[in-house]
């Protein structure tokens, strides 16, 4: 691999690691109300508003992460034409 594509796979690793990270931490937080010891726990419809954002963004990032990589369609394209390639 070259150089050049390595350095942006470590650059979009870091970002999509970083992303992961966070919501992996959510999904922890939401995991330990199943053990909570007692059952009227509640949240405010604002706080489950503010987690769905923050789920969304470092999803959105992690897309936009590997999109700065390669684009998806530049992959698919770039997929065919090795097939394409392959079969002649």
């Amino acid at each position: 691999m070259k150089t050049k594509t390595l350095h942006r796979y470590l650059e979009a690793r870091e970002k999509i690691d970083a992303s992961a990270d966070t919501i992996i931490s959510i999904s922890s937080i939401l995991s330990a109300f199943e053990d909570w010891p007692d059952d009227k726990v509640s949240l405010s419809p604002h706080a489950l508003g503010h987690l769905h954002d923050m789920i969304k963004l470092h999803a959105c990032q992690i897309l936009e992460a590997l999109d700065d990589f390669i684009h998806i369609t530049d992959a698919e394209n770039a997929v065919k034409k090795d097939e394409k390639d392959c079969a002649k």
